[in-house]
Parts: structure tokens; C-alpha cells; sequence
């Protein structure tokens, strides 16, 4: 990985929101890690801080909420906090009668997987609303081990890092000047 790699993929953004004229910023789910900080930073070098809007979503409680906020300031971008946990929690009660009626319990895979979704939802709303394309924060090491959320975390208008394994894009934020504790610190999940 080196500049020149880097600058490519502030480049194929620019191209990207060339071809699609009509759109005038970005949205991008902030959620403290550095995949969304490093996504941020490519789209903020690629369209100006204020085209890119952060969007922090905690459900309930957000363990890496203070590093969301953090890496918005740093990067000097426009942010706001949409707090999801009254519609993830009105989506999964409204399923109990149902399941409670088939003697079916609530299991993980609807507890982990629904707040992703709603959290999509929430930024392509934003999206509509303003114009705005929303960045896939995904990577490619999260893509081959299927470490993602289909129609949640891996969907968007556009995806920056996909091509590029974890490593490859602490690299990138590294080039980019963000700063280290940021980049390398050990994911929460």
C-alpha cells in the first residue's frame, strides 16, 4: 500500500459522484471504528468536509459512541446522533405475538441482525432526503469471512474500502494522517 493507491481511491470517488451528477454529498454510518473513519476521510479528501455527513447510531448504548463523535471532529465533518432503539425495539416486539404464538423464542440472529438494517434504513432516509449517496463502510476481510449483515452493513451506493483486506485499510488510514490510536485500536465486536 502507498500514496499513489491512496490517491486512486480518492480519485474513483470523484469519478463516482461525477457519473452521478445529481447527488450533492455523502452520508456514512459512524460507528467508532476505523472502517467509517478511514471511508469518511476518502470521501471527505474526495468532495470537501462539508459533502459528508456522519451519522452516529447508538442502539441503546454504544460502546464506541465518544470515538464516533471523535472522528467526526477530527475530521471536521457535519454529524448527527439518531438514536435507533425505540424502532429496533418496536420491530422486534411487534414479531413476539407471533412467534410467542408458535412457542418460537427470539433468537440472535434476529437481536444481532436488525439493528444493521435499521441503521441502513435510517442513513438511505437521510440519503433521500438531502440528495446524498451512502458510503459502504465494508472491507474485504469482513466480506470473506462473512462477517456482515446482508441488506445492513454491506449495502450502500458506493463501497471504497471493499477491495481491501482490515490490514490494508489501517494502512490507508495511516497515509491518510489519521491518527494511530484510532486506526489500530482493537474492535469492540
Amino acid at each position: 500500500m502507498d500514496k499513489k493507491e491512496v490517491f486512486n481511491i480518492i480519485e474513483w470517488i470523484k469519478e463516482y459522484f461525477k457519473k452521478c451528477s445529481s447527488a450533492k454529498g455523502v452520508v456514512i454510518g459512524m460507528s467508532g471504528g476505523k472502517d467509517s473513519f478511514v471511508v469518511a476521510k476518502l470521501c471527505t479528501e474526495a468532495l470537501g468536509k462539508e459533502n459528508v455527513l456522519g451519522v452516529i447510531m447508538p442502539n441503546n448504548q454504544m460502546t464506541d459512541f465518544d470515538d464516533a463523535k471523535i472522528s467526526c471532529e477530527i475530521l471536521g465533518i457535519n454529524y448527527t446522533t439518531i438514536d435507533i432503539t425505540n424502532s429496533y425495539s418496536s420491530i422486534l416486539d411487534s414479531i413476539q405475538p407471533y412467534l410467542q404464538q408458535n412457542n418460537i423464542a427470539l433468537n440472535s440472529v434476529s437481536t444481532i441482525n436488525t439493528a444493521p438494517r435499521i441503521r441502513m434504513t435510517t442513513l438511505y432516509a437521510l440519503a433521500g432526503s438531502l440528495n446524498y449517496l451512502v458510503a459502504n463502510t465494508s472491507n474485504l476481510s469482513e466480506a470473506e469471512v462473512g462477517y456482515t449483515t446482508k441488506w445492513g452493513d454491506n449495502v450502500g451506493d458506493f463501497a471504497p474500502i471493499a477491495n481491501f483486506t482490515k490490514s490494508e485499510v489501517c494502512e490507508i488510514g495511516l497515509l491518510l494522517g489519521l491518527p494511530k490510536q484510532l486506526i489500530n485500536k482493537i474492535p469492540s465486536d
